[in-house]
């Protein structure tokens, strides 16, 4: 016979007991419950091997597609139904990975979730209305755990579920995942991490101190608020270059179908390769004298052609209009002022941190090279900057397999000091300097500051 044994807070407890070996069929789940997706991996628990991947949609968006409009529909009597459809979403992820895989999900004995603070209060069927009124903080912060029989995950009834701790109602388990997947608090160098979405978290520091903020980034960089802009799905441009002298785009699309618009990475490439083809100038604004059809007078405002009708899938011209590019640069102005804000704070300067981290799906596909062009982040040698992926997955997965990694996840929580925008002075008049391209200060992007001379001398 073979007895599962773990290691919980407080001892051990005996979770299952089953006739001959089965040693080899014990697993885990690290799941990322997301606002809008949720991704789960199964992994054996003897010797780390991701055995199957799944991902599919919050059910929850039913009751809200944001967090405010959850956290309202919680207020009305909806908490129970909220905690539901959190676990039936994890539920439906675990499910398709262990048909995948051919594993039986009651030989799941740890499951670890990585989420934002409001995810994680509802998946606990804890209230989160506290988040949203005056002082603005969670229930708790800590790390949790249950068994998966009281919250309805689909796993061994007496499975242990971990959450990620919290810093604030703004900062959570989904950004200390993000750290714990980047090691930045392993070193001793500063490191910068910036996970981009709808809402933007940014932290700076090391092993012994770090800094943190939140704010709205805007859906201009998921393609809101754009014209032509789109979530990055099948059709959306997502790769741009355009060539100097003819002013013809090339492009990529996702799936590399006709295309249908342009996603967050498409915009931020299209912006960088305009400025360095003169098109446009540091505050977005189109240049009307320049004699080339793709540059013209639309029914609103001037704007660029990314693609002609005949060659997209929706019957119409894909063009980038001068408000959508200011649009842009207000976004990615609210980002770059909260990286500055971080360092004003701690009494550093960009040529103090020795990498950047970007998280997220946005992330995963931001050229680099074009984000420190427009000025998203503050320039630093290209060699410093790193791309994650989805960093909540990566430390949910590290959590799962390494328990010295997740007994340190409180501490690494309880090093992170939040910064509240709103209420910090210079953070508005650091926003207001990062809304032109890269930023009014051009000192603060030599590199960027040579493009635009060589970029006026073309221009004579």
């Amino acid at each position: 016979m073979t007895g599962t044994v773990a290691l919980v807070p407080g001892g051990y407890r005996l979770l299952n007991v089953d006739e001959g070996d089965t040693t080899g069929r014990l697993y885990g789940a690290a799941v990322d419950l997301g606002t809008t997706t949720v991704v789960a991996y199964i992994r054996s628990l003897t010797d780390g091997r991701v055995l199957a991947t799944a991902s599919n949609y919050n059910r929850q968006i039913s009751c809200g597609e944001d967090i405010l409009s959850r956290v309202n529909f919680a207020r009305k009597s909806g908490l129970s139904r909220l905690q539901q459809l959190a676990a039936e979403s994890i539920n439906e992820s675990l499910k398709s990975a262990s048909d995948a895989g051919g594993i039986d999900l009651e030989e799941i004995f740890e499951v670890v979730i990585a989420g934002n603070t409001v995810m994680t209060h509802l998946l606990l069927g804890i209230d989160p209305s506290y988040m949203i009124a005056e002082p603005y903080i969670p229930v708790v912060r800590r790390m949790l755990s249950t068994a998966a029989g009281r919250i309805g995950i689909a796993a061994h009834r007496n499975a242990g579920v971990y959450t990620f701790p919290a810093v604030s109602n703004f900062i959570g388990g989904d950004i200390i995942a993000d750290i714990l997947a980047s090691g930045m608090a392993d070193r001793d160098e500063v490191s910068l991490m910036v996970d981009i979405g709808t809402n933007f978290e940014a932290v700076l520091g090391n092993r012994d101190w770090m800094l943190s903020c939140a704010g709205a980034a805007g859906p201009a960089l998921e393609g809101g608020e754009v014209l032509f802009g789109m979530r990055a799905n099948p059709g959306a441009i997502e790769r741009v270059r355009v060539d100097a002298g003819t002013l013809t785009p090339s492009y990529s699309t996702i799936n590399g179908i006709r295309p249908r618009g342009i996603c967050g990475s498409g915009l931020i490439d299209l912006i960088a390769e305009l400025i360095r083809a003169c098109v446009i100038d540091r505050t977005g604004q189109i240049n009307l004298e320049i004699d080339n059809p793709r540059i013209r007078r639309g029914p609103y405002h001037p704007e660029f052609v990314v693609a002609w009708k005949k060659e997209t899938s929706i019957g119409k011209d894909i063009v980038i209009t001068e408000n959508d590019i200011r649009n842009l640069i207000m976004s990615k102005a609210a980002i770059h002022g909260a990286c500055m804000t971080l360092l004003d704070a701690a009494g550093l300067t960009p040529r103090d941190i020795g990498r950047i981290y970007f998280s997220g799906a946005f992330g995963n596909y931001l050229n680099k090279e074009n984000a420190i062009t427009i000025g998203l982040i503050p320039e630093v040698p290209l060699e410093r900057v790193e791309n994650i992926g989805n960093g909540a997955i990566a430390g949910a997965n590290i959590a799962l397999v390494n328990r010295e990694r997740r007994k340190a996840l409180d501490g690494i929580a309880l090093r992170i000091t939040y910064i509240e925008l709103n209420t910090e002075p210079s953070f508005m008049d650091r926003y207001t300097s990062s809304c032109f391209l890269p930023h009014t200060d051009l000192a603060l992007f030599p590199h960027v500051q040579q493009m635009l001379e060589a970029c006026r001398a073309r221009q004579g």
